[in-house]
């Protein structure tokens, strides 16, 4: 958010600068917070810390919205595969596999300092030079002997076979990676923060280790070896069990508590605040007994996702196989929030839903509709229309009690919430909760992970917006649905088409028009 206005008024990158929604700071940039501004602080402490400090309202998203997917787009048009997953306004992953395997071929590695990065299959001169004999930015282990350049890294021949080529490999994502934040800031005016890996997760974590405007590259061996443990271990020992992406509030809380053999404390925030007690990952890894059963009977329960503990205990040990998913031309849903402090009547209820229901069309109008009507319709020379028709398809019956419904009753959810949530009920004093939006961008292949943000950057070092983790699906069972199958289409007598009954009379229309 903040290095959008920073963007339009360059004259902020100076100044100490905080974006308030409601009468919470949701972000500030680098030089508020060396003032003493954070995250999720109210208004009025920050003001008191701060007061010379530029707070700007950033409740309307359009120019955040807008930003983020130019940026999506600029980013995604330099990916060969177009795997490019977004995450929030400000992260995306990119597979960058395939560029990664091209370029491995084409390397000379008998000169690996007169390399060249080629950037077009089809053009071999667009592209270039760099020194293919060391990563290009931070590494960790910081200050290791594979980033000092030389014909070959010094300790390559105590390296496996395997371990040899992912260094190189690694080595290309990072000039790649090097590349595109330069790119960015060039020309579209956004500093970056990046990690380089082989997975989403590690990604993520290793690229806060050089923030802001860095990029951080995790060097093998990636898997532990007699007594050698592998760097992926190392690096993610250190952190807080509550900063392992895929890993929530709750479910943190849980693993404390079982390590701890007590109730961890923790402050009680906005959202929810910050723990009192870390506990690493190490020290939950090394638990006597600790493993895929222990978790499962620990995160396991009412609602929760089968085979969890599975999942976390791969987290812990740097296990993700999730891929980066390509991009979609229509966005499979969209969707429109507010937070409120309280509402308490039901004409106040109705009139915020009526809000938040025209903002939402507007929404889908001009991120869906006008989109999908250029695509269709392009415009030549001009247009001419006598009818324009839209249907909501695959409509079905859903959160109510009838047997042909689609859904559950919705009424039973809310029955139920008191007694399954009251475990974790939260009282937030004077303040409201307020979704913690960072500014970030990832990019991962098969072998690399390469994450990008402007100012500030992965904050919680978890997956803030995506992943209010399994915790957040902890009672799907709740809202599952089952397609009945049943279609309701009709043919066309003249063209054959199948057309949803609702639009018979317009596609109709439609045929008399051409006639």
């Amino acid at each position: 958010y903040a290095a959008v206005f920073e963007r339009e008024d360059p004259k902020l990158r100076f100044l100490p600068l905080a974006v308030q929604q409601k009468q919470i700071i949701v972000t500030c940039n680098y030089e508020a917070r060396r003032h003493g501004l954070y995250k999720l602080q109210r208004v009025t402490e920050a003001r008191k810390r701060c007061p010379e400090a530029v707070i700007v309202l950033g409740e309307d998203l359009t120019r955040f919205r807008n930003a983020s997917k130019d940026n999506y787009n600029f980013l995604r048009s330099f990916v060969w595969s177009g795997k490019v997953e977004k995450l929030g306004f400000d992260e995306v992953w990119a597979d960058v596999t395939d560029m990664v395997d091209y370029n491995i071929e084409m390397i000379n590695q008998n000169a690996l300092q007169c390399s060249f990065l080629h950037l077009s299959q089809n053009d071999p001169t667009i592209g270039l030079p760099f020194d293919g004999s060391k990563v290009s930015g931070h590494t960790f282990p910081a200050g290791s002997a594979e980033n000092k350049s030389s014909d070959e890294p010094p300790d390559s021949r105590s390296m496996s076979e395997h371990d040899s080529l992912l260094h190189l490999r690694l080595v290309v994502g990072s000039h790649l990676a090097q590349h595109l934040r330069y790119q960015l800031e060039e020309h579209r005016g956004y500093s970056s923060t990046v990690g380089i890996s082989t997975t989403k997760l590690i990604s993520k974590l290793v690229g806060n280790v050089n923030k802001p405007k860095g990029q951080t590259t995790l060097l093998p061996p990636y898997s532990s070896v007699g007594m050698d443990e592998s760097n992926i271990t190392r690096f993610l020992d250190d952190h807080d069990i509550g900063k392992v992406p895929g890993v929530g509030f709750k479910s943190a809380q849980k693993i404390r508590d079982h390590v701890l053999s007590r109730p961890a404390a923790f402050e009680m925030g906005l959202v929810y605040g910050g723990t009192k007690e870390n506990v690493l990952v190490k020290d939950v890894r090394l638990f006597p007994s600790m493993g895929c059963e222990l978790l499962e009977k620990l995160l396991g329960g009412h609602g929760a996702p089968r085979g969890i503990g599975t999942k976390v205990w791969g987290l812990i040990n740097g296990v993700d196989d999730s891929e980066v998913s390509k991009a979609r031309e229509v966005p499979q849903q969209i969707s429109i929030e507010d937070s409120y402090i309280r509402l308490d009547t039901m004409p106040d209820v109705e009139k915020e839903l009526q809000m938040l229901v025209e903002e939402l069309a507007s929404r889908l109008v001009r991120e869906t509709l006008i989109p999908l009507f250029h695509r269709l319709h392009p415009e030549k020379s001009g247009w001419d229309l006598s009818l324009m028709n839209i249907c909501a398809a695959n409509m079905a019956l859903t959160a109510a009690s009838a047997k042909d419904s689609a859904g559950r009753d919705i009424s039973k959810m809310f029955k139920m919430q008191e007694h399954i949530l009251k475990e974790w009920k939260a009282e937030d004093v004077d303040g409201d909760p307020t979704v913690d939006q960072t500014e970030a961008f990832d990019i991962c292949d098969g072998d690399f992970g390469f994450q990008n943000s402007d100012e500030t950057v992965y904050d919680q070092g978890t997956y803030d917006s995506q992943q209010r983790e399994v915790d957040s699906r902890e009672h799907d069972e709740i809202w599952q649905s089952d397609d009945d199958g049943l279609s309701s289409d009709y043919a066309c007598a003249t063209c054959g088409h199948l057309v949803p009954h609702y639009a018979i009379e317009a596609h109709e229309r439609f045929h008399n028009l051409k006639d």
